[in-house]
């Protein structure tokens, strides 16, 4: 009976050395492009690593940062998930996020193939706790077909304030002669700030002082603020999106009730499958003193929770 129990244990132990380990995959729901790259991904891993890691990917709908918080402070966050570079600080303070410089220099992930503002934006303390996803920039995206109609030509890296301010009062319109403008030169998020700092930085002004204090109150700051909101305020050649009946950009932009929007590539693969009629075409934002754009970039992390950290990594490792 002992010879029965003792065989019965040793097999246990090495069914569950041999099992498969599942790796959860957190992140925000997103456009059904994208969503299919990553299940591919996804399925390509869990190919090559069939029988010993499986990742399944659980998207998080809702407010994302505030179910994720949630679950990190219950530790039932999943193995790997996506931190946005305007809170990843706040994760790392708190001791709830693991630190990945270990599993990098075990596993021979090559940070030179990175580039190097990208590993510092999800640094703290002199150490790594995510790994970028992916990094993206705003451009000047333009219909061509109303550009067309007012005899404009399409912009490009010559454009300058003077230039899409112009553009944007002669493609703002009244198309059917009921007084009212039916299409915008711009759509424009009006309390997103995000969307302010590249006119700051082209107007020659920055958000912060060499000492950390505010600098958002000096001349040229204050300049590049200002001709971003006198789009809208001023002019009235720009509108948000809620005003045209849309959900954000994107949406206002395919539905052809403005002519212009400043967004990042995740407009492509939303105008393809939901607008492909729509003919545009994607120049640089345009520049005043100096050219600038803001870079948004997301990681993959992990939490220090989870029960299976090596395996996540090998993951992480191959999505990125």
């Amino acid at each position: 009976m002992k010879r029965l129990i003792l065989f019965s244990l040793i097999l246990l132990l090495v069914v569950s050395s041999f099992s498969e380990v599942v790796i959860r995959l957190g992140g925000w729901p997103s456009s059904p492009t994208e969503q299919k790259a990553l299940q591919m991904a996804v399925d390509q891993f869990n190919s090559l690593h069939s029988g010993r890691i499986k990742i399944v990917y659980e998207p998080i709908p809702g407010n994302y940062k505030v179910k994720l918080t949630a679950m990190l402070s219950a530790g039932t966050a999943p193995d790997i998930f996506y931190i946005d570079v305007n809170w990843a600080e706040e994760l790392f303070k708190k001791g709830v996020i693991q630190p990945l410089d270990i599993f990098i220099k075990k596993y021979g992930l090559d940070l030179d193939d990175f580039y190097p503002s990208l590993i510092d934006a999800f640094k703290y303390k002199g150490r790594i706790y995510g790994i970028a996803k992916d990094f993206s920039t705003l451009a000047l995206f333009y219909n061509k077909r109303m550009f067309d109609e007012v005899g404009l030509k399409y912009p490009d890296s010559s454009w300058t304030w003077e230039d899409l301010l112009n553009a944007a009062k002669k493609l703002t319109r009244d198309t059917d002669g009921d007084g009212k403008i039916d299409v915008w030169g711009l759509a424009l998020y009006p309390n997103a700030f995000n969307r302010v700092i590249p006119f700051i930085f082209q107007a020659g002004g920055k958000i912060v002082n060499d000492d950390l204090t505010t600098a958002l109150g000096e001349p040229k700051a204050v300049e590049g603020m200002r001709f971003y909101f006198d789009l809208h305020n001023k002019y009235k050649v720009a509108v948000s999106p809620k005003d045209v009946g849309a959900g954000w950009l994107g949406d206002a932009f395919g539905k052809e009730k403005v002519a212009m929007v400043m967004s990042g590539p995740w407009m492509l693969g939303f105008l393809r499958d939901n607008f492909p009629d729509v003919k545009f075409g994607v120049a640089e934002l345009p520049m005043n003193k100096r050219r600038a754009t803001m870079i948004y970039t997301v990681c993959y992390s992990i939490p220090r929770t989870s029960e299976h950290k090596e395996e996540a990594f090998i993951a992480l490792k191959f999505l990125v």
